[in-house]
């Protein structure tokens, strides 16, 4: 009896401190819910840029051009808004996590073209699904995090999930059309590349003591990658556009030039709000919330193309005979969104409501070394 109130009272003791935290942080979660829906409209675009635009050939980067673009303008815009062009101070320590923040993320995306062009899709997906569980072990090392055992496995679920869903089932997918060695070590290091940013982005804002706007991270911090595929695209892709960005729109499924074209657009609109959300989560809400937030955002993924797509693109639908001939390829999808679902799940009831903002504010004082430029 004892043991049941004590279980009880501890019960209530989570759901109130966890209340609390809903109730202080909601502008936070406000972002988060912004950053997970944003990249379910990334997806959305894409699924249309498969159907209607090809999309541009890989070596071109020219969807990265246009999401670094866009985070610049987000930024910018965003500066702009709320007028926090002035807001805090930077040191040289904060201006150099946020470089190399940058750098990871834009190598990474890099280094996922080149894998997936090197050994198919499904080498990536394998790869790529574990940016989750890989997030985590960055904030472990590079923030000292304390992630509990519940929320390793919320994590592991998470990972499960993405891979489930995103793996492919098309043989097609899986024909190498360059070394498969390469392929792995691209995929993989992109992978860890895309994970370190989470931590190493976050490390401008634990760093900070007068703390600048995250629409500042988000502007300034795309300049590395805008210089970087803007001068790849004046360079490779402008003297083969034709063959590179428009012959890719007539082998589409659909072929359409006014939805290849709204394709791109909304493509560079969604990747401009997700970046800027992106960087809030991590200021507000830590690396490894966000990266949790995958899930959901597979989860989504699966629900939106489900209603949108099914009808033009049967493998988008959550059962089908185009996912492939097995049980398995027809129910990975349902597994894949469960696995997901369950995974954040587990992590919120993991997680250490109380603990987040005063483990924060203690690896600030600890780990501040450079002092703020004037």
């Amino acid at each position: 009896m004892d043991d049941d109130l004590a279980h009880e009272l501890l019960s209530r003791e989570v759901r109130d401190a966890a209340s609390v935290y809903f109730a202080t942080n909601w502008v936070a979660i406000a972002w988060l819910v912004t950053f997970c829906v944003s990249g379910v409209a990334a997806a959305m675009a894409f699924n249309v840029l498969h159907l209607h635009a090809g999309p541009a050939k890989g070596e071109t980067f020219f969807l990265a051009f246009l999401g670094y673009w866009a985070q610049l303008l987000a930024g910018g815009v965003g500066m702009l808004l709320v007028r926090s062009f002035r807001l805090g101070s930077w040191s040289r320590g904060m201006v150099g996590a946020l470089v190399a923040s940058s750098v990871l993320s834009g190598a990474s995306e890099g280094l996922d073209t080149l894998g997936k062009m090197q050994a198919g899709m499904g080498v990536f997906t394998i790869a790529h699904a574990s940016v989750a569980l890989f997030a985590c072990v960055f904030a472990v090392v590079v923030l000292k995090a304390s992630v509990p055992p519940a929320c390793w496995l919320g994590a592991a679920l998470v990972v499960g999930g993405v891979g489930a869903a995103r793996f492919p089932s098309s043989e097609a997918d899986f024909r190498i059309t360059g070394s498969t060695s390469w392929g792995i070590v691209l995929s993989v290091l992109g992978t860890l590349g895309n994970a370190a940013s989470y931590a190493v982005l976050e490390l401008v804002f634990v760093w900070a003591r007068e703390k600048p706007s995250e629409e500042q991270a988000c502007f300034f911090g795309s300049f590395v990658n805008v210089l970087a595929f803007s001068a790849w695209t004046l360079a490779f892709t402008a003297p083969r556009w034709h063959q590179s960005v428009v012959e890719p729109i007539d082998g589409a499924p659909s072929p359409d030039y006014s939805w290849a074209c709204g394709g791109y657009v909304l493509w560079t609109a969604a990747l401009g709000v997700h970046s800027l959300s992106f960087i809030k989560c991590i200021s507000k809400l830590g690396t490894v919330p966000t990266a949790i937030s995958i899930g959901a955002q597979q989860a989504g993924n699966l629900v939106v193309a489900h209603i949108l797509f099914c009808h033009a693109d049967d493998s988008q639908c959550f059962w089908s005979e185009a996912s492939g001939t097995t049980s398995w390829d027809r129910s990975r999808k349902t597994v894949g969104f469960s696995l997901c679902c369950v995974g954040c799940l587990v992590y919120m009831l993991g997680r250490s409501w109380s603990s987040t903002p005063q483990k924060r504010k203690d690896l600030t004082a600890a780990q501040a070394p450079l002092p703020h430029a004037p």
